[in-house]
């Protein structure tokens, strides 16, 4: 009971993470914080982009995330591995999405599903329905998988199904195979307080992976907050390339440079675990 009111008071005291729309509602009788309880998800988690059309589903992306403590938080992003559905649990993943999507009779459009990979099987997280993933995917899914979401909703609503020209009709059930590995990298910022520098950035560039990159403060003097979550992400990396340990190498020292690569005039010592 006290380890299950330590975590009822944690989640009470955190700010919404980025949708914050209707939390003013959901409140307890006596005007404190409104707290879910669900049960106990261990496992990898994934998502699932799908696009559909008149209930016919079609896997855009499959997606690996890769979640871990930072900063004292629990579940600090650290990347999004693009993952093609060649084995038992990819297949089973898509599966229980597409069924989730029956179950809430969605029939047109996209959906961001996110899932655990249980011992027990696949449990859902939530189905963002009518919803873009989150993240800046085009640039990867155009190159590692070859098509994307994009283009698939429109022609979803725009081509008729089955002439010669319906874009959404030719293309496969789900990614079964990539043409390369690749990852969305979420920077994690260990400092907090004004802009002085960005260190390594070069290095950054020079990675034989990296493709984009993007911070979201690199003005010096803008401030610079500890990521914790989603919304106080650094910046993205995007790797893409067709060897794993390639990408696997640069990601290892993409980690390391983001440790201290935010120099701020008050920083504090790095807590980042992974």
């Amino acid at each position: 009971m006290a380890e299950a009111k330590a975590m009822h008071d944690l989640i009470a005291s955190t700010a919404v993470s980025i949708e914050s729309v209707g939390v003013g509602a959901d409140r307890r009788r006596d005007g404190g914080p409104g707290v879910v309880m669900q049960e106990l998800l261990q496992g990898d988690e994934w998502a699932v982009d799908t696009v559909s059309r008149n209930g016919e589903h079609k896997v855009v992306a499959l997606w690996r995330y890769s979640k871990g403590p930072a900063n004292g938080a629990p579940f600090v992003n650290f990347f999004d591995e693009l993952r093609p559905v060649s084995g038992p649990l990819e297949r089973s993943l898509i599966a229980y999405a597409k069924a989730a999507l029956d179950a809430l009779a969605w029939r047109w459009g996209p959906c961001h599903i996110e899932l655990k990979a249980t011992a027990d099987g696949p449990r859902l997280v939530e189905v963002n329905a009518g919803r873009w993933n989150g993240v800046d995917f085009k640039l990867l899914v155009d190159i590692a998988v070859g098509y994307n979401a994009y283009d698939a909703v429109v022609s979803a609503y725009l081509d008729e199904a089955g002439a010669a020209d319906d874009y959404f009709g030719s293309l496969p059930d789900a990614p079964e195979e990539l043409r390369c590995h690749a990852r969305l990298v979420k920077l994690v910022s260990s400092a907090t307080g004004r802009l002085l520098a960005v260190d390594g950035i070069d290095e950054v560039d020079a990675l034989e992976s990296c493709v984009y990159h993007t911070l979201h403060e690199q003005q010096l003097g803008a401030h610079v907050a500890r990521t914790v979550d989603l919304a106080s992400c650094a910046g993205f990396v995007h790797l893409l390339h067709g060897d794993a340990d390639v990408l696997q190498s640069d990601y290892l020292r993409l980690q390391s440079l983001q440790r201290t690569m935010f120099v701020v005039d008050d920083d504090m010592a790095p807590d980042m675990t992974r």
